[in-house]
């Protein structure tokens, strides 16, 4: 199932979005930043010792925080 902001990511590679859709994106987008970012707290645990094990034990590779706010971080 896609979610609704890769639908939206989609939209914006392929035509002109519209100034809603814009600002839907960016709303979604901000508070998935604001979530990863919270949840740092939980993976700093004992020296990042828990985010540690939780990137070791994830399919995807991810943080707390990532699997919480359904972001992935890729290699550049």
């Amino acid at each position: 199932m896609v979610s609704r902001t890769t639908a939206l990511a989609e939209e914006l590679a392929l035509a002109r979005p519209s100034p809603a859709d814009l600002e839907e994106l960016c709303g979604q987008m901000l508070s998935m930043v604001v979530i990863r970012n919270v949840l740092r707290i939980i993976d700093a645990v004992a020296f990042y010792l828990v985010g540690a094990f939780l990137i070791w034990r994830s399919d995807k590779k991810q943080r707390f925080g990532d699997s919480v706010a359904k972001t992935i971080v890729v290699k550049a």
